[in-house]
């Protein structure tokens, strides 16, 4: 029978959220993940998860994430978040780049009615105030988001029934990536964009370009699934939302300084004090002297039996598949490198709190991920290490990675990132990052 910390880890690494809540245990986790089997777990040790998220919750001292108090002539300022407060940054340094430039293309068939698609897009960006947002530098050093009042989205509709069948697709491809190199203007928004379009009567995409500023990947689904609900039931508009993105970045403000930011920051600090600044990998031509973003990518897919396979073995050592990963991928890049100890980047969603899991909005935060390989541990020693390494980063996990590097004093280069140049993005929600 596993203990209540390996259940901890498994539900950790499956995105399902707990809480306390008078008394009683709270759950929310993505679609499909609450088996019977895993509720079995949860109810045999109820008692146990409730001490502990108890006392987890009295030692972070969290205010609750409520409405929060608005700034400015008209109540419709906030600060920004340490997320956007970064690439509102990297924005000014770039001048205006379209690296964080988040697209999703939704596959419409049938009969369309634009009028009620673009209702429907209109009621999306009404709900989300992150959609109609914002960012001013309102005097040296001081940076606010504004919120606007609820408007038209400005739809471009681009008609393709002229072409062939078979160009129809390689024309939008052209014309959504000349969309991608067009910079968003930050201060003078709007940071969605949106486009139609029409290969036939009854075959659509609809192409939709968010700056990373105000979504992230989880973000995608939700704004899929929201505008087919627009669309679909026009007069059932959904729930209200029980906070704004600007009601989370003001929350975090808040709490997330002094003793408990640097509660944080500690153990990051610690625990990369002596990392290795670069993996080594043996590249068949020299490190440019800046980075040049441009990449390729290899598809491949692992079969049911090896994703068997590697799922018992986490269960067999009360670990989670992501686990499973992250140690093999450590070893991996250990062997190619030579080195002992590495580095991985790990985005996480960082919706610490079941109120923030509907909302559009850039919450995720990239934690640096240590792996340590001993040639004289077997794989599940490590394992072991990974897993309470993990545990230790999923704890600490609100302390922005911007502010991990500048406590380590880390040099700058341009010719690489801090910290990592390896990422292990782990999706196991449909759509998300």
């Amino acid at each position: 029978m596993s203990t209540v910390h390996e259940l901890l880890a498994d539900l950790a690494g499956q995105n399902v959220k707990l809480w306390t809540d008078d008394n009683r245990l709270r759950v929310s986790a993505p679609k499909g993940v609450l088996t019977p089997a895993l509720q079995d777990r949860m109810r045999v040790h109820k008692a146990e998860l409730m001490t502990l998220l108890d006392a987890r919750d009295g030692r972070n001292q969290k205010p609750a994430l409520q409405p929060q108090p608005r700034s400015g002539a008209n109540h419709d300022e906030a600060p920004l978040s340490y997320a956007q407060q970064r690439l509102w940054f990297v924005d000014q340094l770039e001048g205006g780049s379209n690296g964080y430039v988040l697209p999703s293309a939704l596959r419409l068939t049938g009969v369309l009615d634009v009028a009620r698609l673009q209702a429907a897009l209109d009621a999306l960006v009404a709900r989300h105030e992150s959609l109609r947002t914002t960012f001013n530098e309102v005097e040296e050093g001081v940076l606010v988001q504004r919120i606007h009042p609820p408007q038209a989205v400005a739809m471009q509709r681009v008609p393709l029934r002229h072409l062939p069948a078979n160009a129809c697709q390689a024309e939008a491809r052209r014309l959504s990536d000349e969309d991608m190199r067009r910079p968003f203007d930050l201060q003078r928004g709007p940071l969605i964009r949106c486009t139609l379009y029409e290969f036939s009567d009854n075959e659509f995409v609809l192409f939709v370009l968010m700056h990373h500023i105000v979504a992230d990947g989880w973000s995608v689904p939700i704004l899929a699934g929201e505008v087919a609900h627009h669309y679909a039931n026009p007069s059932k508009p959904l729930p209200p939302l029980e906070v704004q993105y600007a009601d989370f970045a003001q929350w975090q403000r808040s709490w997330l300084h002094g003793d408990a930011l640097q509660k944080q920051i500690g153990y990051w600090t610690k625990q990369l004090s002596d990392a290795p600044p670069l993996i080594e990998l043996p590249t068949d031509r020299p490190r440019t002297a800046t980075q040049t973003f441009r990449s390729q990518a290899i598809n491949f897919e692992v079969d049911a039996a090896l994703t068997q396979a590697l799922t018992a073995l986490a269960q067999q050592h009360g670990a989670t598949l992501y686990m499973v990963v992250l140690a093999a991928y450590g070893v991996l890049l250990s062997r190619y490198s030579r080195q002992n100890s590495v580095v991985i980047g790990s985005p996480i969603a960082n919706r610490t709190d079941p109120a923030l899991e509907p909302l559009i909005g850039f919450f995720v935060n990239t934690l640096p991920m240590r792996v340590e390989v001993d040639a004289v541990q077997t794989f599940a020693e490590m394992l072991q290490r990974v897993k309470q390494m993990t545990l230790d980063a999923y704890a600490n996990q609100d302390a922005p990675f911007e502010q991990i590097v500048d406590a380590l004093k880390l040099p700058r280069t341009l010719n690489h990132t801090p910290l990592f140049q390896v990422l292990l993005a782990w999706l196991n929600q449909t759509g998300s990052a």
